[in-house]
This record gives C-alpha cells, sequence and structure tokens, in this order.
C-alpha cells in the first residue's frame, strides 16, 4: 500500500485550570501519536501539528488527558494544510487520505 504525507493542524483548548500537571495524549485511531504536558502559562489554546504518513483511509484523531490530570482539553477548527486529505467530521476529529 502506498503511503501519502498530510500536515493536519487544529486547535487544542485548554477549558478549565483544574488540578496541576495537566497534560493529554493524541492518537490516530489507535495508536499513539504524542503525549504533551500543558506548560503554556496564561494560554488557553494552541495550534497543535500533526504529520501523518498513512495508505489511503478513513482516520480518527482522538484526546484524552492523562492522568492524574482532570484538566478538561476540546479539539478544533481541524484543517488539512498539506497533502491528499481533507476533514470529514471535524466535531469527532475524523479525516480522509485519499490517493493523489
Amino acid at each position: 500500500m502506498t503511503k501519502h504525507f498530510v500536515r493536519v493542524l487544529f486547535d487544542v483548548k485548554r477549558c478549565d485550570h483544574l488540578g496541576a500537571d495537566p497534560a493529554y495524549r493524541l492518537y490516530l485511531n489507535d495508536e499513539l501519536f504524542v503525549e504533551r504536558e500543558w506548560s503554556i502559562e496564561n494560554s488557553y489554546y494552541f495550534e497543535e501539528l500533526m504529520q501523518i504518513s498513512a495508505p489511503a483511509g478513513t482516520y480518527c484523531i482522538k484526546l484524552v488527558t492523562v492522568p492524574p490530570s482532570v484538566t478538561e482539553f476540546k479539539m478544533s477548527e481541524f484543517r488539512v494544510e498539506i497533502g491528499p486529505g481533507r476533514v470529514i467530521d471535524a466535531e469527532h476529529g475524523i479525516i480522509e487520505i485519499y490517493e493523489n
């Protein structure tokens, strides 16, 4: 299967300031993509970037809070910046990579 490169951008918003050491994990389908600690002072959101090399298909980007953090995060403003892809369902983080 031929892999295609796509760059997906989206915003991650920190919805509250509960607890210490807020952190989250991003998954592409069920595969861990990255784990990040929220270390940005006085900021409620920033732009996240995922560079994906994968065969054509449908993929789900999920964000999961890392215990013991109880901070709530939300993703929004999904867009494919580079490559043969498109956002299918921005509310649920679903993208499609297609053949060139």
